[in-house]
């Protein structure tokens, strides 16, 4: 869901790069974002790069999700 929000922004001209590749990086999931314990906690870790046209930077935001407990 973010890689196509920021396919959308990228053909619009908003994030600088050549290609989708160039322009952002979404990851997610053990080994990158999260360790096993994470994952036996309920927590979701994302992390998102952006090279934004302006300013002309690569931005880096981190997202944290605690899954409910049942």
């Amino acid at each position: 869901m973010i890689s196509n929000f920021l396919t959308s922004i990228w053909k619009r001209g908003g994030l600088a790069g050549a290609t989708p590749e160039d322009a952002f990086g979404v990851f997610v999931g053990l080994g990158e974002t999260m360790t096993p314990q994470d994952i036996l906690d309920g927590m979701l870790k994302v992390t998102v790069l952006v090279a934004l046209s302006r300013p002309a930077e690569f931005i880096e935001i981190t997202f944290q999700q605690q899954m409910q407990k049942s």
